[in-house]
């Protein structure tokens, strides 16, 4: 089944200007900072417990099977103790270049880039891969990424966002087509994501 947006399964409607000065700081998305304003996250463990679930749900012929799942995408002061987007984004270690919006049931986050050819972009990156790392230096210095510290913010998201280094997966091409088109749920009301561009990185 797929999820329609907006629902009644986010959080209270921030303080535009709350919004304003988070886009600022972090430089993501119009189009994101459009999503808190009219959504503000969503909870597939709001959607469970809520017996009229199903009116923001559509037939879909998509299955789980193969597919990366999605349990949470952040709130902005939502007041939720372990999924309040602020709070998450201090533990990031890869601000510069993605902007956390969410989190897999496996720890794996949900994420918009935030530069470079693939800029705009929903993507989810493989949590294992870092998380033996606490800051993006010691990260580089694992997977012996030469010359990043010289790279324009481009280059560096680039990099990372690269289908050969393995981290990032993409799904969408914006917030606006991922809410459209990659949430969905099966009959248990987990959540899963359904690419919306093809599986390699082309742009």
């Amino acid at each position: 089944m797929k999820v329609v947006f907006p629902n009644s399964y986010g959080h209270k409607l921030p303080q535009k200007s709350r919004v304003d000065a988070l886009q600022k700081e972090f430089r993501f998305s119009d189009e994101y900072a459009s999503f808190l304003m009219t959504q503000n996250g969503f909870s597939f463990d709001k959607l469970e417990s809520d017996e009229n679930k199903g009116a923001c749900l559509e037939k879909s012929e998509n299955t789980s099977e193969n597919h990366a799942d999605l349990r949470v995408i952040y709130g902005l002061d939502s007041g939720d103790e372990h999924y309040e987007l602020q709070d998450n984004l201090k533990f990031f270690i890869f601000k510069e270049v993605f902007f956390s919006i969410g989190i897999d049931y496996g720890g794996n986050e949900l994420i918009e880039i935030l530069a470079g050819k693939f800029k705009g972009y929903i993507a989810s990156l493989d949590h294992e891969m870092y998380a033996s790392s606490s800051s993006i230096e010691e990260f580089i210095e694992e997977f012996e990424l030469d010359g990043f510290d010289d790279m324009t913010i481009d280059e560096k998201a680039d990099a990372l966002a690269d289908e050969d280094m393995g981290l990032a997966w993409l799904f969408s091409p914006s917030i606006d087509d991922f809410m459209k088109s990659c949430v969905h749920c099966n009959n248990d009301f987990s959540g899963f994501l359904v690419e919306s561009i093809a599986s390699d990185n082309n742009a």
